[in-house]
């Protein structure tokens, strides 16, 4: 109810040959955050703080990395959830569209996946505990938060360019970040999410937030940190972070099954950040099939 129908504009000019409102979300609200969190590693380090850089990354996998993937995630039991024959209108009560791609888990069609890496940010820092930590502000709290001054949008905001950007609404995020007083030892953390509407299920009612992540003697779910963090990350198919190079630390965000196109998206970002991109203050890559394509306002035939 919160995002799912998050309204896009695309105002005067920008309404011709429009990007789908998946990709200009994404675009606009996801590279807002990232760049938020990356003016602030500026204002940390100074001179030192590295160029800020996002590249989107579709792949896919099949056979047996598929079958790994599915079993490290458990994604056979969200697909289980979300089929249920007694009631006529269940997707649409979870939230999901009706090509959802749960119902391919079992074929030998190929899993679609879009990776989202960050270079030079903070990350998702912040001892795990509600407001103190960008990860939890990021993935879980409820509504519209909204940020420090001098940043734009709201995690509210970037939390539906994500959860839209996944057929699923299931997004995984890998963070590194610098070590911190309020938080010692800490420097990695893994957190995954799926995000779907309240429901009742033999006679139980869920709220449709589920975590992935640590499960704890008292059965909080937490997310996996440092080293096991890290071992998670390569199980998923992402690369590992150091937190002690300024150009690693940041966030990879995995989505599965993405409901934007490269293409589109291309186009989303062009328009939507083209001040930035041609004053060089980011580099945006979109990769697909083995071909890398940067952004370039100035090529849109708009």
């Amino acid at each position: 109810k919160l995002f799912k129908n998050e309204p896009v504009k695309n105002p005067g000019i920008f309404a011709a040959n429009a990007p789908s409102e998946s990709s200009t979300l994404m675009a606009r609200e996801v590279i807002q955050n990232s760049a938020d969190a990356a003016a602030e590693l500026v204002d940390q380090l100074g001179d030192d703080h590295g160029e800020f850089g996002l590249a989107f990354e579709f792949s896919a996998v099949a056979g047996k990395k598929k079958t790994a993937l599915i079993r490290a995630l458990d994604l056979q039991s969200i697909s289980d959830r979300a089929s249920n024959p007694s009631e006529p209108d269940w997707h649409s009560k979870l939230g999901l569209d009706a090509d959802d791609s749960l119902r391919r888990l079992k074929g030998n069609s190929r899993l679609n996946l879009l990776k989202v890496s960050e270079s030079c940010t903070t990350g998702l820092y912040g001892p795990f505990e509600g407001a103190k930590s960008k990860m939890y502000l990021a993935l879980i709290s409820l509504g519209y938060t909204a940020k420090g001054a001098g940043s734009g949008g709201s995690y509210g905001f970037g939390k539906a360019g994500l959860i839209r950007g996944s057929a699923i609404r299931t997004v995984l995020a890998y963070s590194a970040f610098r070590e911190r007083d309020d938080d010692p030892g800490v420097t990695r953390r893994l957190l995954g999410m799926t995000y779907w509407g309240q429901h009742e299920l033999d006679g139980v009612s869920h709220t449709g937030f589920a975590r992935y992540g640590d499960k704890h003697e008292t059965g909080a779910i937490r997310p996996f940190e440092n080293e096991q963090a890290d071992e998670i990350a390569k199980t998923l198919g992402m690369e590992t972070r150091d937190p002690h190079q300024t150009d690693e630390l940041g966030t990879t965000f995995l989505l599965i099954e993405p409901t934007v196109d490269p293409e589109e998206l291309t186009l989303a970002v062009a328009r939507n950040w083209w001040p930035a991109l041609e004053d060089g203050r980011m580099t945006v890559t979109i990769t697909a099939n083995g071909k890398t394509q940067v952004p370039r306002p100035m090529k849109d035939p708009l």
